[in-house]
């Protein structure tokens, strides 16, 4: 029994959803495409400007996060305040840090920097 795309409403393997599919990859794909997308090489067939789009709405899905998790977490000075151990607050507080834009763009740079040797 064939199903249909939960999000386009196309059934897989026929010409239209071959044709549909293939369409996205020319034209701009979202990131709850990407995400939905069982095809591994998705990413790969995009265009750079596409590549670019889908990680600037990565980065602010997870800063809107951040904010979302430090605004519930956290006292005004940003400090993990939740009932808990210390390693609770550790947990969290390393969660918060690796949803942190400086950390994600340190690690870049850092990586970038190691290829460059």
């Amino acid at each position: 029994m064939a199903t249909h795309c939960e999000i386009h409403g196309k059934q897989p393997g026929t010409e239209d959803s071959v044709q549909h599919f293939v369409g996205n990859m020319e034209d701009d794909m979202t990131l709850n495409e990407y995400m939905a997308s069982d095809d591994s090489n998705a990413f790969w067939r995009l265009s750079s400007g596409d590549h670019q789009n889908l990680l600037d709405e990565a980065v602010e899905r997870m800063m809107d996060a951040r904010e979302a998790l430090v605004a519930v977490l956290c006292d005004p000075e940003g400090n993990v305040c939740i009932q808990g151990s210390d390693a609770d607050r550790d947990v969290v507080r390393k969660a918060l840090d690796t949803l942190s834009v400086a950390n994600a763009t340190d690690h870049f740079q850092s990586r970038s920097e190691a290829e460059d040797l």
